[in-house]
């Protein structure tokens, strides 16, 4: 007759060796969602689970249990996302990220014995010069932007130092203009209060009297979609930076990095940046700045 203790050792077996890849995928988003996890993460995180999904079933010709997953499978998996889908390596980091959560948390359910995942080696990523925007850069650019609403949000990007996600999903309640403030949602769903610049607050004045589509409660609105999207955004900085004719890769980050780089030029204190982009650490914040041999230069003479 079994003990209670065998029973229980018995149901957390069947649990691990029932629990299908698919299902433990599901349930690890329903955890996500239930942690208010913002809807680009999510999304994210879908689209990783169900890319890894189509390879995984295809080499095993069906549904996988989670159990069955080896190191060797998601090591596999990196060199397929390297060789046929051609991720550059934050790409393939992103994605194996992703995995290596759900293993995590299957670990902790029980619905695995060990985290394979956590084995798995990044990508190595090259160590590329970041690219920064001096102010009159950042002025040239956001001219060259011709929709209303497009050059409104890389100004207040810009002016803010938000990332495009938080910006894009920001409500029109979360700006308060009689208070000067934007009330913002950021990674890991943390919440953190901008000051409205004097150099911001006539374009969001200008722009919710005569430009904003009245159609949908974002701030940022539009009238197909409800919202910008981070990929129309990006089309619209790279159409910019052909125009002008530079041989530079300018994205929404962009903005973001050359607002804290730009700080720093102008004398702000490297805490306070760190606060403005709602990191944790100042170290973070570091891989923000593109301190260039000119900046040096001129630090060194205060001496």
């Amino acid at each position: 007759m079994l003990c209670v203790y065998d029973l229980s050792l018995t149901f957390q077996i069947l649990r691990r060796i029932f629990m299908l890849y698919a299902d433990a995928s599901k349930y690890y988003l329903q955890y996500l969602s239930a942690q208010e996890r913002s809807e680009d993460t999510l999304e994210g995180y879908e689209k990783d689970y169900r890319v890894f999904r189509g390879f995984i079933e295809d080499i095993f010709n069906g549904p996988v249990y989670i159990e069955d997953v080896t190191r060797d499978n998601l090591e596999n998996y990196m060199i397929y996302l390297k060789e046929k889908r051609k991720l550059a390596p934050r790409s393939r980091n992103r994605y194996i990220s992703s995995i290596r959560s759900l293993f995590e948390y299957a670990e902790d359910k029980g619905w695995i014995e060990k985290n394979v995942a956590s084995k798995v080696k990044d990508a190595k990523v090259p160590e590329d010069q970041k690219v920064t925007l001096t102010e009159d850069e950042v002025d040239q650019l956001i001219k060259e932007i011709d929709k209303p609403l497009l050059k409104t949000l890389a100004i207040f990007m810009y002016r803010t130092g938000l990332r495009i996600t938080s910006a894009i999903n920001l409500r029109l309640e979360d700006v308060d203009l009689d208070a000067g403030t934007i009330t913002a949602s950021i990674k890991e769903g943390k919440i953190i209060t901008i000051h409205i610049s004097e150099k911001l607050y006539p374009t969001l004045v200008e722009y919710l009297n005569s430009i904003r589509d009245s159609g949908s409660t974002y701030f940022f609105a539009t009238k197909k979609t409800g919202r910008v999207s981070p990929g129309y955004m990006n089309a619209q900085l790279r159409a910019a930076v052909k125009r002008l004719g530079w041989n530079k890769k300018v994205t929404s980050h962009t903005l973001r990095r050359s607002f804290a780089t730009n700080l720093l030029r102008n004398g702000a204190e490297l805490p306070v940046i760190s606060k403005l982009l709602g990191h944790e650490s100042v170290k973070t914040t570091m891989i923000y700045l593109n301190i260039l041999p000119d900046d040096m230069k001129e630090a060194i003479n205060k001496l």
